[in-house]
């Protein structure tokens, strides 16, 4: 597990400062088809993988560039669904657990693909804040459902709805990022998690890595062609969701 851990978290942290938070997508598929992890551990985990590593993003970024309303806003209505969603990874097999998360992968690599979020579509659909709140409560429950930050659906929703520009939409949702994971991770200590069942030691490289990868990628996020990074990325999570899927049914 050691061994592996230091390129997973590395591969995480970095593109978690490329293409802001909605690089913590990597966090618990790859320790499930790579680390072996059953979903529920590797959710957890990935809980706190975001947590660290979203804080090291944010460490290079200019914290001029957030909106304070927006962030209360989405922390707010997030909480409403990260118990949910934890309650629900109790209540579903590993399996079904698989094809949810691949389901979601597709998902947002379709919208990394087509570019939503871009500067060009700024506000596309302003004045339908009602959408931004389902967003807000949809990322809190997969958050506590998957471990998944959620960027890559605040992001968009932050600048086609409430007209934010990609800098500040992409500061703007780590910190929500942060707050989530830290009410998913609380939650789960309020059920009674055992954490002393966990691979910490692992857990705890790839958390080191991805502190150090995420540094990196914010250095040089502004160096690389967006266009491109956010192409391959959605590549990646589409091979990722389809591996997923194959390890669902083939047990």
């Amino acid at each position: 597990m050691l061994l592996i851990a230091i390129p997973i978290g590395i591969l995480i942290g970095i593109l978690l400062g490329l293409v802001g938070s909605g690089g913590s997508l990597l966090g618990t598929p790859l320790l499930i088809l790579v680390g072996g992890f059953s979903f529920y551990d590797a959710s957890t985990s990935a809980l706190f993988i975001v947590l660290v590593s979203s804080i090291g993003a944010l460490v290079l970024r200019d914290k001029k560039e957030i909106s304070l309303r927006l962030i209360v806003w989405a922390v707010a209505l997030g909480t409403l669904g990260t118990p949910l969603g934890v309650l629900t990874s109790h209540a579903i097999s590993n399996e079904q657990a698989k094809i949810i998360l691949s389901c979601l992968l597709v998902g947002a690599g379709f919208l990394a693909w087509n570019g939503f979020g871009r500067a060009g579509m700024k506000g596309a659909v302003k004045n339908q804040q009602w959408l931004g709140a389902i967003a807000f409560v949809f990322v809190g429950f997969m958050t506590g459902l998957t471990g998944i930050g959620g960027g890559y659906l605040l992001v968009p929703s932050l600048i086609l709805i409430y007209g934010l520009g990609f800098t500040k939409a992409v500061t703007t949702s780590l910190i929500v990022v942060i707050f989530n994971a830290l009410a998913s991770i609380l939650f789960r200590v309020a059920q009674g998690v055992d954490f002393s069942a966990y691979q910490w030691a692992g857990t705890g490289v790839i958390v080191a890595s991805a502190l150090v990868g995420s540094l990196l990628g914010s250095h040089f996020s502004k160096l690389l062609n967006r266009s491109v990074v956010q192409r391959v990325f959605s590549i990646l999570l589409f091979g990722l969701a389809a591996a997923l899927i194959i390890r669902a049914f083939s047990g």
